[in-house]
Formats: structure tokens, sequence, C-alpha cells
């Protein structure tokens, strides 16, 4: 049992290695439950949704753990395992996919303007800012304090006295399972995976903003508030970007007319976006109101469809199993 980070902290790069392999695990688990529901993400109208497979990753591993941690037996070996597992399937899948990214990569090199070597360096940038060891006083505070109590204790910390502690939610989880493996990054790399996401989103998604939408990203990136946040073990991009892939998977793939036909399809986008908005109300009580309003938004649209009950019956189930329990 320790109270200091510094009992939960690899020396570098180790902790950063295993950081990113455990974002490496969560891309592979999002892409586990695309092939679990048969998305066809090599279409041009799906292949957006390929690079928000983090997200998914995310949400299915905050959905398996929340349960683990309000009972209290997130303890001891317990989140090493888990994350050791993210590890592990992290390795298989840069070891699988590396040369078919490096092919890609070497590719589009050769086409990149002036604007794309700015992105590249911004982002590039950010990515360095989030392997850094953590100096924010508000995520040493209470949102590693909470992890670290979390895997002391194997639950969510009680203590009246401490206030900030009734602040946290499941992003704290993340945080623990990270420092059970030393991985004192993951916290912070996983706010850079949420701004890279909803900046993909822009990039890939084909006939969005037109030629401008490089510009669009770029001012978005510009933002001097993002470099407090990418530093910080704080879960605020991350759930940000889950309400946003949902809020666009309701506008692609609900809102147009193609879901009416298939079914199938419009029932698996509301699934997708009842497990990206009710993962992100589980994490901070912001995201409570915002992560309401997507989820009654699709909710809306599929009332417009015969089998609406269903969708509500599912949204309840969600609702009951994910964030009922906080």
């Amino acid at each position: 049992m320790g109270f200091g980070l510094e009992s939960y902290v690899f020396y570098p790069p180790i902790g950063v290695i295993i950081s990113l392999l455990m974002i490496f695990g969560l891309d592979a688990l999002g892409l586990l439950v695309f092939r679990f529901l048969a998305l066809d993400l090599t279409n041009k109208k799906d292949f957006w949704l390929r690079y928000q497979s983090p997200l998914i990753g995310t949400s299915v591993i905050i959905s398996i753990y929340s349960p683990i941690v309000l009972a209290g037996f997130f303890i001891s070996v317990v989140p090493t395992v888990f994350g050791s597992i993210l590890v592990l399937l992290g390795l298989n899948h840069l070891v699988v996919n590396f040369s078919r990214l490096y092919s890609k990569v070497k590719f589009k090199i050769i086409e990149f303007k002036l604007i794309d070597w700015s992105l590249i360096s911004i982002l590039f940038g950010f990515g360095l800012l989030a392997m850094a060891p953590i100096t924010c006083a508000d995520s040493l505070d209470y949102h590693v304090g909470t992890a670290i109590s979390i895997l002391n204790s194997g639950s969510f910390p009680f203590q009246p006295e401490w206030f900030h502690s009734r602040l946290i939610g499941s992003g704290e989880i993340l945080i623990a399972m990270g420092l059970s493996l030393g991985a004192e990054q993951f916290s912070s790399l996983l706010q850079f995976l949420g701004l890279t996401s909803m900046v993909l989103i822009f990039l890939t998604k084909t006939g969005t903003f037109g030629g401008e939408k490089k510009w669009i990203v770029l001012a978005i990136i510009s933002s001097p508030v993002l470099l407090g946040m990418i530093s910080s073990a704080k879960p605020f991009l991350l759930p940000c970007s889950m309400t946003t892939s949902a809020l666009m998977i309701i506008n692609f793939n609900l809102v147009s007319g193609s879901f009416k036909k298939n079914s199938q399809y419009a029932r698996k986008s509301f699934f997708l976006v009842l497990l990206l908005a009710i993962t992100a109300a589980t994490m901070k009580a912001n995201f409570l109101l915002s992560g309401a309003i997507v989820v009654g938004l699709a909710l809306l649209v599929q009332i417009k469809t015969k089998s609406w009950k269903f969708e509500l019956g599912l949204g309840s189930l969600t609702f009951l199993v994910i964030l009922f329990p906080f």
C-alpha cells in the first residue's frame, strides 16, 4: 500500500511506453466492438468511425470496471491484471498493424502542404506535452489522489472532510488502472486521445466542411486553453470527445434517411450513442446535461420509426446499468 504518487510511477520512459500500449489496447477493444456489431468501416460513409474506436473501447472499459469499483473489489492484483490485459492487447494490435500504418503515412507524407505540417506540428507538441509528468495542482489534489485511494481501498473514497473527493467519477478508475502499472501519463494521454478523436471527425468524414475543414481544425487546436487540459489528468477532453462523437453519429447516421430503410443499422448506431453519451455522464457531473441532451436527440429521431419502444427500452437499460449506480 502506498499513498504517494512516487509509489505508482515507473522510471521514464517505461511509464510512457506502457501508457501508449494501453491506448492502442483501447483502440483494439473498440474495433472488436465494431466487429461484434458487424459494422463495415471500410465504406466512405462510416470510415470516420474507425478513428472513434478508442472512445468506444474506453466506454466498454468503464462499463466493465465501474461495478467492480463500486462494489469495492478493485483491489490488489485486480487493476494490475486488467491493465496488463489491455497492454498485451495493445502490443498485439500495434505489431499486427505497424507495417500497414507505416505504408500509409509514408505514402501520404509526399502530399503534405503547409497547413498539414502546421496541424502535425501542433498535435505532435500536444502529444509530447501529454507524455510529460503530471504537474497540474487540480489533478494532483483529487484526480490522482482519488485514483491512489481506489487502489488502496478497492472502491471510491468516502471521506466527508475531503470535499474535492465528492467530485470524482469513472474517469478516476482509468487513472487508477494506469497507476497500477506505473503508467502516470495514461490519464493525460487519454485527454490527448479525446482531442485527436474530435479532430479526426473533421478530417476523415467526407463531404464535411469542404476544403476549409483543415483550417477549422487549425483554429480549434490553436486554442491556448488546450495547453492546460492536455497536460492534466482531469477527465474533461475525453468525455467532451465522447459526447461530440455521439452527436456526430446522430447527425451522420440517424438523421439521414438511410436509417429508415435499415432498422438494424439504426439500432447499432443508437447503441453507440448510448454507450458514449452515458459513459461520458459518469465521468463528471458537467456531462450529465450534455449527455442527456444527446441521448434525448437520438430518442427523438428514433421516435419516427416503428421500433422506438425497443430504443426506449435499450436506453433505460443502459442508464440503469451504467449511470444509475453512480
